[in-house]
This record gives structure tokens, C-alpha cells and sequence, in this order.
């Protein structure tokens, strides 16, 4: 979900591309995140066979809940502890 929350939305192939995976996969894991109503798929507009994918408030609140908790799950992964973060840890 970190990858759609960008400026411009990205497409399916775009967001395939960041993650290092082909689109069907992507299509397939999109399917849970469209259903909870976290991402949207949006059409183009210069190029209507293109979809874009979009957080919506649902999605930007779950991200932003979610961010320290896998924050620090790769950094205990990496030996280091959040606590090193804590001056100016803000979550």
C-alpha cells in the first residue's frame, strides 16, 4: 500500500514494476485491498485502457496507523530498536 501513496497514482504496471512483480500477481493481491475499499482503481484520463491505483481515506488512515509497526519490524530485523528513533519518533 506504501507504494500508492504518492502525487499521481500510478498504474497497475507501474506499481508491478516498483515491487519487482508481474501484473497479474499484482492484480490478484489488489483484489482483498479493493474489497476492504483501502485502494481505488481509477481510469486514466489520457489513456482510458490504463487503470491507476489510489489509497483512499480508508486506505491513508490504515498506512498511517500501520507505518510503525512495520517500521519497527524491519529495523529489529536489521539488530536496531525504535528507541534509538524515540527523540524524534512522532507515532
Amino acid at each position: 500500500m506504501s507504494c500508492l501513496d504518492v502525487d499521481a497514482p500510478p498504474s497497475i504496471g507501474e506499481v508491478a514494476t516498483a515491487l519487482g512483480a508481474d501484473r497479474t500477481t499484482i492484480t490478484a493481491s489488489l483484489r482483498p485491498l479493493l474489497r476492504r475499499r483501502l485502494i481505488a482503481v481509477l481510469t486514466d484520463p489520457e489513456d482510458a485502457r490504463l487503470r491507476r491505483l489510489s489509497l483512499t481515506g480508508e486506505g491513508h488512515l490504515l498506512l498511517s496507523r500501520g507505518l510503525p509497526v512495520i517500521l519497527d519490524a524491519d529495523l529489529s530485523t536489521a539488530g536496531v530498536t525504535m528507541s534509538s528513533f524515540k527523540p524524534i519518533w512522532r507515532g
